[in-house]
């Protein structure tokens, strides 16, 4: 079984070069695909590049 990777919210910002302040903001206002289980927030890598990829313009 191949393991998935999960970054935490400062991950998620470094990984996209952004603050926080607009991490929060994607997640309002544009449903930015994030896990939240008791608490603890994570993100799936390969949601996010899913999540970039519906804004690409070609």
């Amino acid at each position: 079984m191949k393991s998935k990777a999960y970054f935490n919210k400062k991950q998620t910002c470094e990984f996209l070069g952004i603050d926080n302040n607009t991490l929060d903001k994607w997640i309002r206002v544009y449903n930015f695909p994030v896990i939240k289980i008791d608490g603890v927030v994570r993100f799936d890598v390969e949601d996010i590049k899913v999540f970039m990829n519906t804004f690409k313009k070609i």
